[in-house]
């Protein structure tokens, strides 16, 4: 969660972890050196004035990530982002360019949990994370403290959710849904098999949640998973939970 996944930053971890403020620091170096390289070539592949409205949206999506519905990230707004731009299909160039290239990875909000879930997607309904964990903490400028600790407010709960994304889309589980209810949202909806099975994300160990028991209610699915900070235990037919550094490995009700 500190060094994110990027070869140079890990690496660079690696090389000096004997020392870890030294660490620590070149691999916040390396990852401001990588956002600088991004937007490079933004401008060599875009254009120059579509770089400029691309990189906008990039530097937007970890400040959007704090808009907080239930605990949940809320949706990508488009207002504000590039100005006097402020519809979908205004932004929609830069958000394509960026999701194509891997920069950041879209999530589709859907309000219902039925096959096929694309058919409840709209075009202009979405969330976006960024595509390394790493980058998020260095744009949000985290001291590594803060991260290490778990001690950075209400947003530990969204870079745990930039987390999972990420983890889910390496594993190849794209493309990713989101299920929004009328007061209540599920950071994850997955399918294995011809089943529907809401993922419920959360930073800590505690994790009761309103929206999981709206969504159960309302769907009454066979299989829950929740992603915590708590050890494995599948004990339960009903409700798994996985660590969160094993959400890559997220098993259906087989498993």
């Amino acid at each position: 969660m500190v060094t994110g996944g990027l070869p140079e930053a890990v690496d660079g971890y690696r090389s000096l972890s004997a020392n870890l403020p030294d660490a620590l620091q070149e691999v916040r170096r390396i990852q401001r050196a990588l956002l600088v390289g991004f937007q490079s070539d933004f401008a060599k592949h875009a254009g120059k004035v579509n770089a400029v409205h691309i990189n906008r949206v990039l530097e937007s999506v970890p400040i959007q990530m704090s808009r907080v519905m239930d605990g949940s990230v809320s949706r990508f707004r488009f207002r504000g982002v590039i100005p006097n731009q402020s519809k979908f299909a205004q932004l929609d160039g830069p958000i394509d360019w960026l999701t194509k290239a891997g920069l950041v990875l879209k999530v589709h909000v859907v309000d219902q949990a039925a096959l096929p879930l694309r058919a409840y997607a709209r075009d202009n309904l979405f969330k976006l994370y960024l595509f390394d964990v790493g980058l998020l903490g260095c744009m949000l400028d985290l001291p590594f403290e803060s991260i290490l600790n778990q001690d950075y407010g209400s947003y530990k709960g969204y870079y745990a959710e930039n987390l999972v994304a990420q983890e889910f889309t390496a594993a190849g589980a794209g493309p990713l849904y989101s299920w929004c209810g009328r007061q209540s949202e599920i950071e994850f909806v997955r399918v294995f098999g011809n089943a529907v099975v809401p993922v419920e994300v959360k930073s800590g160990v505690r994790a009761r949640s309103r929206s999981l028991g709206a969504y159960s209610e309302k769907y009454a699915p066979s299989l829950m998973i929740k992603i915590t900070a708590r050890n494995l235990d599948r004990t339960r037919s009903d409700c798994h939970n996985y660590p969160l550094y094993l959400a890559g490995r997220l098993a259906g009700p087989r498993a």
